[in-house]
């Protein structure tokens, strides 16, 4: 204080004490001002976009699912593979005679397939699209190889001529061995909607002249 009372006024070398007026003015944060002299509002906070990682997660799953998928023929016809013996696999719609060879490495089948008439109507004899496929499998039904033969168009009354060349990659000791047979095809009365034979009208009915007869199996993905 001085000598008539009076507070001194605060500088360097003596500060304000906490709590005076002084000591508040001289502590208190200026308010900030943007160019044009208006106070800025509050900041608005941007929320940040979630990562997706449920498409990442789902391509992981589904390369994982692929690399311990395999072809599996569990559910068809199966007949164990002997060289040199004929044999018989009768499915729903074909019944295929072959006989099955080693042959440098590989099984080879030669056969003949004939529909069954007893399941495929009698008017379907012109395969408009046909395949056939062998498959060889060990014991658990797994695939361990196949072969595909495509034949369009034929006419199948007489049969279809079956040659299929098998190379498993590695047999192992897997058990014993097994045949079967996929085919997918689409048959009508005639070569073309437009060409009817005309040898066995009673085979092909006015109301089937225009149908198309369809039927499949096949190995599947387990």
């Amino acid at each position: 204080m001085t000598a008539n009372g009076l507070p001194l006024a605060p500088n360097a070398n003596h500060p304000a004490p906490p709590g005076s007026p002084n000591h508040l003015r001289r502590n208190a944060v200026a308010p900030q001002v943007e160019e044009n002299g208006a106070r800025p509002g509050p900041k608005t906070l941007r929320p940040q976009a979630p990562r997706r990682r449920g498409p990442i997660l789902a391509g992981l799953g589904l390369l994982m699912l692929a690399a311990c998928a395999h072809l599996s023929v569990i559910h068809l016809t199966k007949a164990p593979w002997a060289p040199g013996q004929d044999t018989t696999i009768t499915t729903r719609h074909w019944t295929f005679s072959f006989r099955g060879e080693y042959d440098n490495g590989r099984i080879v089948l030669r056969g003949m397939a004939l529909r069954r008439e007893d399941e495929v109507p009698p008017w379907a004899v012109w395969a408009q699209d046909l395949w056939i496929q062998a498959y060889l499998s060990d014991a658990s039904g797994r695939v361990l190889a196949s072969d595909l033969r495509l034949y369009l168009p034929l006419d199948i009354r007489a049969g279809v001529p079956l040659e299929f060349h098998l190379a498993p990659a590695n047999v192992g000791a897997s058990g014993p061995l097994a045949i079967s047979f996929g085919y997918r095809m689409e048959l009508t009365a005639g070569r073309s909607l437009e060409d009817r034979p005309e040898d066995r009208p009673e085979d092909r009915p006015m109301d089937h002249q225009d149908s198309v007869f369809f039927a499949s199996q096949g190995a599947l993905f387990q």
